[in-house]
């Protein structure tokens, strides 16, 4: 009911631990189909200062800074264990400018990664500190420079966009390279921490964003024959299954592994019960099924 194949590589199924959520994979290991591992940039990050993460309203703030080991680290420390343990993994890509996603693409195409996650929501520098994602000129300039050394299948992860126009603009320039759309990152937002007297500012992640990002997902689903993966706000299985009704192929898992990081388990468990009990055979027959009814077997 769960198998899947990706890029020519076989999962258990198509759930993935978001970036970040797992760490490298050395910590903790579950039901995932696939792990995405932090991110990584070229040098090391020793990220933000505390606080870090800041609970709100059926949601999270987490403004970690991007803290990692680095390239070089990564791939003589990191992918081995991974690998050595016949752990599926794919790597999220940070980069400040165009040139370095090319470097890092370059380089962890060497690694056992099934692919290549590009987090394009990372700050551009050289345009003043905007969001990859957000600016044209930077997107189409990593389009041109991805031409030529293509290797291993890329994802990109997609940043919020709110604008319908605007987000089939960014897919027009991403379909030269991209091989799927991660969808979405967390959006930036703002809350006051009490304890501490002061603003925590980062990324909004968790139940409350899953309305937005659906959107987003239901969007792109119908824009692109490429897989798209849905993550943002996935509590239990009926979240989980409300991306694949808005046209995912898979979905990743993020905020609820820091609650609950065995949660997959009942997650699967329950997903096929409801399948099985309509008389489906495989998670993908409900992609894109906007109504689901009482189909019994």
């Amino acid at each position: 009911m769960f198998e899947v194949e990706l890029f020519g590589v076989e999962l258990d199924n198509p759930f993935m631990a978001a970036s970040g959520t797992f760490s490298y994979g050395e910590e903790v290991f579950s039901s995932y189909g696939l792990i995405v591992v932090k991110g990584i940039s070229l040098n090391p990050r020793e990220g933000n200062p505390q606080p870090r993460l800041l609970e709100v309203d059926c949601g999270l703030i987490n403004s970690i800074g991007l803290q990692n080991v680095g390239l070089e680290a990564f791939i003589v420390e990191k992918a081995p264990f991974l690998e050595e343990r016949g752990i599926k993994y794919a790597v999220n890509i940070l980069g400040g400018a165009p040139e370095e996603y090319v470097i890092l693409y370059e380089k962890l195409s060497s690694t056992g990664a099934v692919f290549l996650e590009f987090n394009i929501s990372c700050p551009n520098v050289k345009e003043g500190g905007i969001s990859m994602g957000y600016h044209e000129a930077s997107l189409r300039e990593l389009s041109e420079r991805m031409r030529g050394i293509k290797e291993k299948p890329i994802a990109v992860k997609l940043p919020p966009v709110l604008d319908r126009e605007k987000l089939l603009r960014m897919l027009d320039i991403l379909e030269e390279f991209s091989d799927m759309y991660v969808v979405a990152n967390t959006y930036p937002a703002i809350s006051f921490h009490w304890e501490k007297g002061i603003f925590v500012e980062g990324g909004l992640s968790g139940p409350c964003i899953r309305p937005i990002t659906l959107k987003m997902v239901y969007e792109i689903s119908k824009a692109t024959e490429k897989p798209v993966v849905g993550v943002g706000g996935i509590k239990d299985w009926r979240s989980s299954l409300e991306y694949f009704f808005a046209g995912a192929k898979f979905v990743q898992i993020g905020t609820l592994n820091l609650l609950d990081p065995w949660r997959i388990v009942f997650i699967l468990r329950d997903i096929e019960r409801f399948l099985g009990d309509r008389g489906f055979s495989h998670i993908w027959e409900v992609v894109g099924l906007e109504r689901v009814g009482d189909r019994k077997a």
